[in-house]
């Protein structure tokens, strides 16, 4: 805490850890201690989570101890077909199914919520070694130029922009924040640049519902200010 401490500009803490960690019957205890040392300086607590991770863990309690929890509502791709419980594995009733589950039956409020949108995809292989492969988002718009609308092209499973569009329009109209999963493997501008992309269906969101409200003046100068950030 004293190394944190010495950073002025670090407002808290992200765990972002995978199932196998969240099910251990200390994770709840190590959440707890950092919950109380962070609180005391004034920091806040990030976490990432699937919902099989969470389950497994028995964490409904230990979840309220966190400022903000992000739903990892992807990366569900199985190594071989048959590929579902899910329509596909990129598909966003996932994310429906998971918003769900956050807020009505674990009673978490949307506004601690992020839903994690996914900067990359897989490719399934019949290799037990091997499994999935991991695609960035740049590499994905570079092959699979022609079928970005799509959630799958050639044996690669992804979030298109249909799919990336009804997330993000999930989110904000449930009072939900947004997670990029990573910006790294984003194409840097460009028109197939998902940040960009996102950040349209988002102004299109939220102008839509500025304007059912009559305050599309202050929408307006809002998105000129982040344009200018």
């Amino acid at each position: 805490m004293d190394f944190v401490k010495a950073f002025d500009k670090v407002v808290g803490f992200d765990l972002d850890l995978d199932d196998d960690v969240v099910k251990e019957p200390r994770f709840k205890d190590f959440v707890t201690r950092l919950h109380t040392v962070a609180s005391k300086s004034d920091l806040q607590i990030w976490g990432t989570f699937r919902k099989s991770g969470v389950e497994k863990g028995n964490l409904p309690l230990t979840l309220r101890l966190f400022d903000f929890v992000t739903l990892r509502a992807f990366d569900y791709l199985p190594q071989r077909p048959p590929w579902q419980i899910f329509d596909t594995p990129s598909s966003d009733s996932i994310a429906v199914q998971e918003l769900k589950y956050y807020t009505g039956t674990l009673g978490l409020d949307s506004s601690k919520l992020n839903l994690g949108l996914p900067y990359h995809g897989w490719a399934s292989s019949d290799n037990a070694t091997l499994g999935p492969s991991q695609w960035s988002w740049s590499a994905i718009a570079a092959r699979f130029g022609d079928d970005l609308q799509y959630d799958y092209a050639d044996g690669v499973w992804f979030n298109g922009y249909t799919t990336m569009r009804k997330k993000v329009t999930l989110a904000l109209q449930s009072g939900v924040g947004l997670a990029m999963f990573d910006i790294g493997q984003d194409i840097l501008g460009g028109t197939n640049s998902m940040t960009i992309f996102i950040k349209k269906v988002k102004d299109e969101v939220r102008g839509k519902e500025a304007h059912d409200r009559g305050d599309v003046i202050t929408l307006e100068q809002e998105h000129s200010i982040a344009a200018l950030a």
